[in-house]
């Protein structure tokens, strides 16, 4: 979506392409459609014949013991994010005051993407619990991304975790016992959810602009058409213009990175204060040769330009080889599987956004926690069944 969107709207709406060469855009055009075959050929190679459903009671007694483990470390992300701020008036920060990361905030980051587990745990099980309880975590959510985006002033965690709201509610079925029958189908429902989420995300991007120190957050005007436009136009689903900047750029004015947005992985734990000459992650280097005059700048290129810029055209098989990743992860259903999709939302779009070092380790971090909560916690407490037998839900603990 992120490379199509937006060449549809200017070919069809309003055309933004007369600064491009011919030659150029043809080079999108190639990478854009091989790369998504490249990447569904990769996802099908480990594809097996009949994937297999787990099907399990959880004892609510270990779903709880997950969610209290999340929740406290949620509560030292929003201590650390105090702390990083230096005042509680955290109103009075600008943005670009609140970005510039220290170890606390560093900490926090990563703990608030561990809360997307606490929260895919508690909607994953929503049908088993009373409506009180459903309304309290309602309450609990909508308290917690408003603190976590005044703190952050940024999309990204209240994405991942309303992404795992919605995962973990439209699963819900499929483990413990359902309390509840719903009319509506979890499919509609978990759409309509997501539509919102769009909508919110968009609307976002451009109410934090008012929530600076000097701005009165009563002028922002909400304009949906104007947010949308803008949004495909350069931001959150328009990003051809960025990789049309890139393949102009490069190898014309700049080699090749020769795979430096890859390698730089093995050399993540090294301090800049250690190799003060380490590789810039890509976003930093794009924004080097296109933006230099303004300091601190990132312009992530997409996943395909990212391609381009280290290896060429040819560096499109990269998408082969992330297919494979992919489909790798995909192999079997069951709870840790589930935990690992709810919660990979925004490290997923940044990957495809033109990030590679910082969403994989994201996904390691997410990766290694919900390994962690299955086999030290969920293994001990699962009921196994071939069938749904009411009986079962005594002994898992819902009544």
């Amino acid at each position: 979506m992120l490379f199509f969107v937006q060449p549809i709207y200017n070919l069809l709406i309003d055309y933004h392409y007369y600064q491009y060469s011919s030659g150029s855009i043809r080079t999108l055009t190639t990478l854009s459609v091989i790369g998504i075959l490249y990447f569904c050929i990769g996802n099908c190679l480990l594809v097996g014949k009949k994937t297999k459903l787990d099907k399990m009671y959880i004892k609510k007694g270990a779903i709880k013991k997950a969610t209290v483990l999340i929740g406290l470390v949620t509560l030292v992300s929003i201590l650390f994010s105090f702390i990083d701020a230096g005042t509680l008036n955290i109103m009075s920060l600008s943005r670009m005051e609140l970005k510039n990361a220290t170890f606390f905030r560093l900490i926090a980051t990563y703990g608030f993407y561990t809360t997307s587990i606490m929260y895919f745990l508690v909607f994953f099980t929503v049908k088993a619990r009373r409506r009180t309880n459903v309304l309290k975590w309602l309450l609990i959510f909508i308290i917690l991304e408003t603190l976590i985006f005044m703190l952050f002033r940024t999309r990204s965690m209240l994405v991942v975790h309303s992404a795992s709201v919605m995962i973990g509610y439209y699963y819900s079925g499929l483990y413990g016992y359902n309390k509840y029958n719903s009319r509506v189908s979890p499919k509609f429902i978990t759409m309509a959810m997501g539509v919102g989420l769009f909508l919110v995300a968009i609307t976002s991007r451009f109410l934090r602009g008012f929530l600076q120190p000097n701005q009165n957050i009563t002028n922002f005007d909400f304009d949906l058409k104007a947010f949308l436009e803008a949004s495909i136009q350069s931001g959150d689903i328009g990003y051809s213009t960025t990789v049309l900047d890139v393949i102009n750029y490069v190898p014309a004015t700049q080699d090749l990175l020769g795979g430096q947005s890859y390698y730089r992985l093995l050399f993540i734990a090294v301090p800049r204060s250690i190799w003060e000459n380490k590789p810039l992650n890509t976003q930093q280097v794009v924004a080097n040769w296109l933006a230099p005059e303004i300091p601190g700048m990132s312009i992530p290129p997409g996943i395909i330009g990212d391609a381009y810029i280290n290896f060429g055209v040819s560096g499109i098989l990269i998408l082969l080889i992330i297919g494979v990743f992919f489909s790798s992860l995909d192999r079997k259903l069951s709870i840790k599987n589930f935990m690992v999709w709810a919660v990979s939302a925004t490290w997923i779009f940044h990957l495809v956004r033109g990030g590679f070092t910082n969403p994989l380790i994201i996904f390691l971090m997410l990766f290694v926690v919900s390994t962690f909560i299955n086999y030290r916690i969920f293994n001990k407490n699962m009921i196994r069944m071939d069938f749904w037998e009411p009986e079962f839900k005594d002994a898992a603990g819902y009544k």
